[in-house]
């Protein structure tokens, strides 16, 4: 966490619905619910009321698209919902941004908007990073700070997806347990490929997709595919099969520095989204490679309530 920074002149202000079209609202797959129009009016309310308190404390508010916001390059950044802090990622975000109702990161409650807007202002709050990873290959590149998912393009069509790390840290985690929750029984030997190397950590599985999550995605939809959820800082993810076609289901936890997903069987297309935001799609046996890319500050203040108990 980061020393207090110098007061800002410029803060901009991004919502749910200033995000690219068909991301009006929060994710559906496992994070926040969908907005609907009382969703809008609280979004639009709490932008209003963050502008208002910002130019009330002397500052200047900039409003819009994530990209129109980071084209600014403001000092912070106000986002109300998760779809406002994934669009910012996208645009490549510098800035400090503070999350005002959003799950997962300690974050901002709507009645708390206006003061915590007026602490942006004044340069009074602090800074906590989270991990971004880029996906790229052939046609496709974009961030994300959650998860970046490959699945197949069709309802309930099975492909076979390959996961690789180079590192030989990589662990094995299997996700299944009397209970339901993910057990700390660990696989040493490194993968179930033969073709893999003691540097090399490879899997292939059955399933309709994969999603790959960072420490803070981990608490969302790789959660709900039955993934483990992943301490903040330790810099590993979780690496989940959505709906598996298996019973015995495994998910492995690895290093963020290097993943590699692909979709190794033909069949139909299998699309690659970043934070839920579609990046185009692949062919089988084409390679999809997860590195570092950053990260996402998160601005802290006295308001600020901590993940879950919003």
């Amino acid at each position: 966490m980061n020393d207090r920074p110098s007061p800002a002149t410029s803060i901009g202000v991004v919502a749910a619905g200033d995000t690219e079209p068909g991301a009006d609202g929060d994710r559906s797959r496992g994070g926040e619910r969908p907005a609907n129009a009382a969703g809008t009016d609280r979004s639009a309310g709490a932008v209003a009321d963050a502008v208002a308190a910002i130019e009330g404390a002397g500052g200047v508010a900039e409003t819009g698209r994530p990209d129109t916001v980071v084209a600014a390059t403001p000092d912070a950044i106000v986002a109300v919902g998760e779809s406002a802090c994934c669009g910012l990622v996208a645009a490549g975000v510098a800035a400090p941004v503070l999350p005002v109702e959003v799950g997962g990161v300690a974050s901002v409650a709507r009645a708390d908007v206006p003061t915590a807007a007026e602490r942006l202002v004044a340069g009074d709050y602090r800074v906590r990073e989270h991990p971004v990873v880029r996906a790229s290959s052939r046609g496709i590149d974009g961030r994300a700070w959650m998860d970046v998912t490959l699945t197949t393009a069709e309802t309930a069509s099975i492909s076979e997806y390959a996961v690789r790390s180079p590192l030989p840290s990589a662990a094995r985690t299997r996700a299944t347990t009397d209970d339901g929750g993910p057990s700390d029984r660990a696989d040493p030997d490194g993968g179930d490929d033969p073709a893999g190397s003691p540097e090399e950590f490879v899997v292939r599985v059955r399933a309709d997709g994969v999603v790959a999550a960072t420490p803070i995605g981990s608490r969302g939809y790789a959660r709900a595919a039955g993934g483990p959820v992943i301490v903040p800082g330790s810099g590993v993810g979780a690496v989940v099969p959505i709906a598996p076609f298996a019973t015995d289901t495994e998910s492995w936890v690895l290093p963020l520095d290097e993943l590699v997903l692909s979709v190794e069987r033909d069949g139909v297309p299998v699309e690659v989204l970043a934070d839920d935001r579609p990046l185009g799609t692949v062919e089988p046996g084409t390679a999809v490679r997860l590195a570092p890319d950053g990260a996402l500050e998160l601005a802290l203040v006295p308001e600020s309530r901590p993940a879950g108990a919003q």
